[in-house]
């Protein structure tokens, strides 16, 4: 298998280049939406019919699992940044990009097509892991970034099951629908989530509880270059 770190450098042609700086122009015109219009679009959807509430609240947790990949994405960047810094090897370094990349992708695909969201309980529910997992992964040095890029996609699947939130996609529709019959919370406040904005139903009795995560230590330590 190719070497990824050779790959990198050799697909930056001045071409690509010249689109990366583009790229960087538009999205620092890009406006992401604040907090409180999240929380009107959000009360907008669960007010539709039933028919339609279903994908309205699908195009809502799609975004939350796109900060996901994004926060996953900045973690292998952040891995190379560091691991350049601190003289890690460069076999080294393509050692973990290519034990990690595959098992992110492909659990992040068997999210998308598991994830069934269909009340804003569970959205809440997305929210709360989602956040709550981004926040202790943060990366100050390669050692953490590669902790995390070995078990945060696993560990974000597996918080995902255990809250219910995704269905095997080979269930039948009768089954999934059977699944997740059960009574929605009502609306009644959108707040901040340890520094972070995000949508939180609350109500006295029925919003999950915030998971409270720490990351698995990673055994494996990648190797430094000896200095002369």
């Amino acid at each position: 298998m190719e070497n990824i770190m050779v790959m990198q450098r050799e697909q930056l042609s001045p071409r690509n280049q010249r689109l990366l700086e583009h790229l960087e122009s538009v999205w620092q015109r890009q406006k992401s939406l604040p907090p409180d219009a999240l929380k009107h679009i959000t009360r907008l959807v669960i007010s539709f019919p039933e028919e339609h509430k279903a994908a309205g609240l699908r195009m809502l947790a799609d975004d939350v699992i796109s900060s996901m990949r994004l926060h996953l994405l900045g973690l292998v960047e952040a891995f190379k940044r560091y691991a350049e810094q601190e003289d890690i090897s460069l076999e080294d370094r393509d050692e973990t990009l290519q034990d990690t990349l595959p098992e992110i992708f492909n659990t992040i695909k068997k999210i998308d097509e598991q994830l069934t969201v269909r009340s804003l309980d569970d959205l809440t529910a997305l929210v709360n892991i989602t956040v709550s997992l981004q926040s202790v992964s943060q990366a100050r040095s390669a050692d953490e970034a590669q902790s995390s890029l070995y078990e945060l996609a696993s560990l974000y699947y597996k918080r995902l099951v255990e809250e219910g939130l995704l269905v095997d996609a080979q269930k039948t529709e009768q089954d999934v629908v059977s699944m997740w019959h059960r009574p929605v919370a009502p609306f009644s406040a959108w707040v901040y989530f340890d520094g972070h904005p995000g949508p939180m139903a609350l109500s006295a009795e029925s919003v999950p509880t915030v998971p409270q995560c720490t990351m698995p230590v990673k055994v494996r330590v990648v190797a430094t270059a000896q200095h002369a």
